[in-house]
């Protein structure tokens, strides 16, 4: 699950061009500058990536606000496959 959470901010990272290193678990995105469009391109990544589909009551920019949100989502959806 380390692996996840990893992958998660090094998307971020990524997206926003911001150091992994200076992304917190807890700490708002919104703050690094996440938008819907960015939240949009991070769920088609982890989509393919782990092959999952989010179930649409679970889209909201709420949900993926923090890493930890995102981790506890992931983690459902794939906890729901097994």
């Amino acid at each position: 699950m380390e692996q996840i959470k990893e992958m998660i901010i090094e998307l971020i990272g990524s997206e926003l061009a911001i150091p992994d290193e200076e992304i917190y678990f807890d700490t708002d995105l919104t703050l690094y500058g996440l938008d819907s469009l960015n939240v949009i391109l991070l769920i088609i990544n982890i989509e393919e990536k782990y092959n999952i589909s989010f179930v649409d009551e679970k889209l909201s920019m709420e949900n993926f606000s923090t890493i930890s949100n995102i981790f506890k989502i992931i983690e459902g959806e794939l906890n729901n496959d097994l």
